[in-house]
């Protein structure tokens, strides 16, 4: 099971955006741009603990387009939070709630939801793991714009 979790986790943080600090920009800016924290997980509708550990995981969107997504989980051991895997791609807004990460050189389609006066970021994305359809959602809140 963890296996299907960190798929679907590496998939959905595949699909994330960026930061900027011009507040003479703000209005104009993308909603996704700044620094989001994890606080929430679903697989295919049951929740998956984040425990402290997790809720380290990361991912900031900047406003070249590009990202940086840092996943945290527990070693072996379960005694040591160490960081899983980290991701440098970009993103596009594709409109309609709609954004795409691309990693070599192929865009993923995610869909995305804002919530809190755009301080919550709901990101949904399938994958198939081991012949399994997994639909996952990653819930973060911003940190920082």
């Amino acid at each position: 099971m963890k296996n299907v979790i960190m798929s679907i986790a590496f998939l959905c943080t595949l699909l994330l955006v960026s930061c900027d600090n011009d507040d003479d920009n703000q209005q104009n800016q993308d909603p996704i741009l700044g620094k989001w924290m994890l606080v929430g997980a679903t697989f295919n509708g049951v929740d998956d603990i984040v425990n402290d550990c997790r809720a380290r995981t990361s991912i900031e969107f900047f406003t070249n387009n590009t990202f940086v997504s840092i996943q945290y989980e527990l070693d072996v051991t379960e005694t040591e939070c160490i960081i899983e895997e980290e991701v440098n791609a970009t993103w596009q807004n594709t409109g309609n709630g709609t954004y795409a990460n691309t990693t070599n050189d192929s865009p993923v389609p995610i869909m995305v939801s804002f919530s809190n006066d755009n301080n919550t970021l709901t990101i949904t994305g399938e994958s198939v793991v081991g012949g399994m359809p997994i639909i996952g959602t990653l819930t973060y809140n911003k940190v920082m714009n």
